[in-house]
């Protein structure tokens, strides 16, 4: 269970940007206002054995900017959703849903050391039945601004 009350701008702020470590204040506190909290993320330590498909990256620059990018496909939590207390709000979920949640990790190089500044992710998403295949499936979605490549084969 993601429980907002852990949340330590302190520690965030060690591997986050000050307006990444803003925004989850804010959704924090959001959170805690309506008594809601997240269960069965997917952000687990587990990678690469976690993945359930070739884990995939790019790296590019942009207005003097360097970035990395790290895309991941792993097997949904079936009780991941929004609930309040018990009650399962919202868990995203439309028919023809697929059981995997695709993240994409950003990171960005600050003073000389890499730091996240944020995470995008699809729930009940499809990385096994990609045509034609996992890689060129997620080129020709997110094309830009550099292609993805394979960092770490799934076996």
């Amino acid at each position: 269970m993601r429980d907002p009350t852990t949340f330590d701008p302190e520690e965030a702020a060690e591997f986050k940007t000050t307006e990444a470590v803003q925004t989850n204040i804010e959704a924090v506190e959001r959170l805690l206002r309506d008594n809601l909290h997240w269960e069965g993320l997917n952000l687990d330590a587990d990678l690469p054995d976690s993945a359930a498909n070739h884990i995939l990256g790019r790296r590019y620059t942009h207005d003097d900017r360097e970035f990395f990018e790290v895309l991941a496909c792993r097997p949904m939590d079936e009780r991941y959703g929004l609930y309040q207390g018990d009650l399962l709000i919202d868990d995203e979920k439309i028919a023809d849903s697929e059981g995997y949640s695709i993240i994409k990790y950003q990171i960005r190089r600050f003073n000389d050391r890499w730091q996240l500044i944020g995470t995008n992710t699809n729930v009940w998403g499809d990385c096994i039945e990609t045509q034609p295949n996992w890689l060129e499936g997620v080129n020709a979605w997110q094309p830009e601004p550099t292609a993805w490549q394979i960092l770490i084969p799934r076996a």
